[in-house]
Parts: structure tokens; C-alpha cells; sequence
């Protein structure tokens, strides 16, 4: 029963684990989906200003928009060297989680062995003393 016990609520902490590391792994990728988007913004705000073929003043407003959406970036692969370094760390604890679930699996099938064994032990005993006891009475 302990086992038993034991074996679900490592599963409910592997399970916590896990889903720990999905939404950590989710985190990331819409770092990264938020990155791309604010790499190809900064692309098209750099390259139409020159295009554009407009006064100074539209340049620089156009250069200044592209530089804020690189410190955005900037920013962003801050956030994202956190997210992946979280997210690795919910990796290795799910595998520990996992590790832990089935080496409580293997004690509790090892335990379970011995039990059935002692059972079959005193099992064959009781039936050597009732046959002795048997043969013991017929004479």
C-alpha cells in the first residue's frame, strides 16, 4: 500500500514537471516567434527609409523606430537566455522526476517478488506440516 501511495504522487510530481517544462518550452518559442517578428519589422522600417527617397526627417524617424525595435530585440534575447536556461532546468527535473518514478517502480516490484516468495514459502510449509501431520495420524 505504501508503494502504491508512494508511486502516485511521484507521478503527479513527474506530471508537474512535465508540464512545468511544456510551458517553459512554450515560453521560448514565443520569445523567438516575438524575435522574428521584431527582426523582420526592423528589416522593412531600415530599408524603406532610404527607399522612400523622403526628406531627412522621415530617415531619422524611420532609423529611430528600426533602433527601438532592436533594443526590443535586444531585450528580448535577454528574456530568452532566462527562458531557455529555465527551461533546461525543467528538463533535468523532469528526468530526475522520471528516473525516481521508476526506480520506486523497480523497489516496489522487487518488494512485491519477496512477498509473493514468502507467501509461496509459508504456503509449502503449511502444506508439509498438514501432510506430516497426515501421515503422522494414519499410522
Amino acid at each position: 500500500m505504501r508503494f502504491d501511495r508512494l508511486q502516485r504522487r511521484w507521478t503527479r510530481l513527474r506530471e508537474r514537471a512535465t508540464a512545468d517544462l511544456a510551458w517553459r518550452t512554450a515560453r521560448v518559442m514565443a520569445i523567438d516567434h516575438e524575435l522574428a517578428a521584431i527582426r523582420q519589422a526592423e528589416d522593412v522600417a531600415g530599408i524603406r527609409a532610404p527607399a522612400a527617397g523622403a526628406t531627412g526627417a522621415t530617415v531619422v524617424l524611420a532609423w529611430t523606430y528600426a533602433d527601438s525595435l532592436a533594443r526590443r530585440a535586444m531585450g528580448l534575447l535577454d528574456d530568452r537566455v532566462r527562458a531557455v536556461t529555465s527551461a533546461e532546468g525543467a528538463r533535468e527535473t523532469t528526468r530526475e522526476r522520471r528516473r525516481e518514478e521508476e526506480q520506486l517502480a523497480r523497489l516496489a516490484a522487487r518488494a512485491w517478488d519477496r512477498i509473493e516468495e514468502r507467501t509461496e514459502r509459508q504456503r509449502e510449509r503449511t502444506l508439509d506440516e498438514l501432510a506430516l501431520w497426515a501421515h503422522g495420524r494414519k499410522r
